[in-house]
């Protein structure tokens, strides 16, 4: 190593590796104990399947009862985690099951269920109220009020469950041929996005296939690329003092926003949501990006050396590509792995990807839109900079190369919250693309890959729990 390269690793950046540990510790502590609606999304998958298999999609396990089943997942997360929306379903599809509806629909004016509500969310939850007596109570609305009934069910999150309730609303107003109409609309559109999810799979698959011979060539090269990988950094990357700080500032303004934005948007619409969501992960990058780039200025080090560069465009974009087919055979086994301890610890609660609620819950275009921007195009890149490009490059000068890519999957795997079960596979995809960042000294084809995997899950998860 270089003298400038001695002298900016033994700069001070002791206190902000332990400022890095202790906020990733927060932050996999807080995404432990941050409720998912696992059991939410297992009950709208099962509307789902319920709606298109009543338009006659032939359905492995057919002599299932999916709307049971609906039933039993939000009972339960109402039972533990109650809110408005997973409340809505419940009564929903309890109608549905020839059970009483309104005493669920009760449950919203609740006096436990109001408590440290505001003034003008029990007003509103009073008028919700009154409407679904007027739809599953004893007295049927009036025709004329449908189109605003109509109005007020689209804005609700309901999920799937929403042809349900409309269907039912025009029933009860007595205008069959409308709920005769809505009930098959829903029933089709559920039937086709279930098509199109088994291409989607079909698509998925055999990206893994195709990363067979990749994967093996990898393997046949592997002392080669872990030369590679091995090969000492530019005299011009920045110190440990900057990578460290840049980091640490990056964990920090997110971890505040997001417990912020929880705060102020956690009970509102999910509109709200999102932006927060949003706006917090945007912000705390560009932050963080804007330190980066100013301290490594000022010492004169080069954001190239930790891979912020645009050479071989055209190349590494493929080898983001065919990599991440690699990487996709190693998911695939860390899933296999990880069915055999659901079977062991059956106890473990399945993993929710985080924007999988968002999206179940969202009724426009312009909010899936947005959600489509932070997964696919947001959290790639600024996950790729910091987890990769920063934090793969300050470990990699303490511990090696081999132990800082297992060191950055870890630390991918922990803030990600899906639970001990989602931890292997996103630990395989984390250290996948730390291998595609040390072999091709660019960060391009790990952010190609990130934004691959993101972008495949975003529409699987729309086909399966979108509205």
């Amino acid at each position: 190593m270089s003298e400038l390269g001695e002298e900016r690793a033994t700069q001070g950046w002791h206190p902000y590796a332990l400022a890095v540990l202790f906020l990733l510790v927060v932050m996999a502590l807080v995404a432990v104990a941050v409720p998912r609606e696992g059991g939410s999304i297992s009950g709208d998958m099962a509307v789902k399947f319920a709606l298109a298999q009543r338009s006659g999609l032939q359905i492995a396990g057919k002599e299932r009862d999916w709307l049971r089943e609906a039933y039993s997942a939000y009972s339960e997360v109402a039972r533990k985690e109650p809110s408005p929306a997973v409340i809505r379903r419940l009564g929903v599809i309890s109608a549905e099951l020839s059970r009483p509806a309104m005493p669920v629909f009760r449950r919203l004016a609740s006096p436990k269920f109001l408590k440290d509500r505001s003034s003008a969310e029990r007003e509103a939850l009073a008028k919700e109220l009154r409407m679904w007596r007027d739809i599953y109570g004893v007295v049927n609305a009036a025709p004329g009020k449908a189109a605003e009934y109509r109005r007020r069910i689209a804005r609700l999150e309901l999920g799937p469950a929403r042809s349900l309730a409309l269907s039912r609303m025009y029933a009860a107003a007595r205008l069959p041929e409308a709920a005769k109409k809505v009930a098959r609309t829903g029933e089709q559109r559920a039937a086709r996005q279930l098509h199109l999810l088994w291409r989607l799979m079909l698509f998925w698959f055999l990206i893994g296939v195709a990363g067979i011979p990749v994967l093996l060539s990898f393997f046949r090269n592997s002392r080669c690329y872990r030369e590679l990988a091995e090969e000492e950094p530019p005299p011009n990357t920045p110190s440990q003092s900057t990578l460290w700080s840049s980091l640490t500032t990056f964990l920090f303004v997110l971890l505040a926003l997001q417990l912020v934005g929880k705060a102020i948007a956690g009970d509102h619409p999910i509109e709200y949501q999102v932006a927060a969501a949003f706006g917090s992960y945007v912000l705390a990058g560009l932050v963080a990006l804007a330190t980066l780039a100013v301290k490594a200025r000022d010492e004169g080090s080069d954001l190239a050396a930790i891979g912020l560069t645009g050479r071989d465009l055209g190349r590494n974009i493929v080898i983001g590509l065919l990599g991440y087919g690699a990487i996709l055979v190693v998911v695939g086994i860390s899933l296999g792995a990880t069915q055999i301890i659901v079977k062991l610890l059956p106890e473990l609660p399945s993993p929710t990807h985080p924007a999988a609620s968002l999206i179940g819950e969202a009724a426009s275009s312009p909010v899936i839109a947005l959600i489509f921007v932070l997964v696919a195009l947001m959290a790639p890149f600024f996950e790729e900079v910091f987890f990769r490009g920063v934090l793969y490059h300050a470990l990699r000068a303490r511990v090696g190369a081999v132990a800082a890519i297992l060191l950055t999957g870890a630390a991918f795997a922990a803030i990600h919250p899906q639970g001990p079960l989602g931890f292997l596979p996103l630990f395989v995809l984390g250290s996948g693309f730390a291998v595609l960042l040390a072999v091709r000294k660019s960060l391009l084809p790990s952010m190609v890959a990130h934004s691959l995997n993101n972008t495949l899950t975003f529409f699987a998860a729309v086909l399966l729990l979108g509205n």
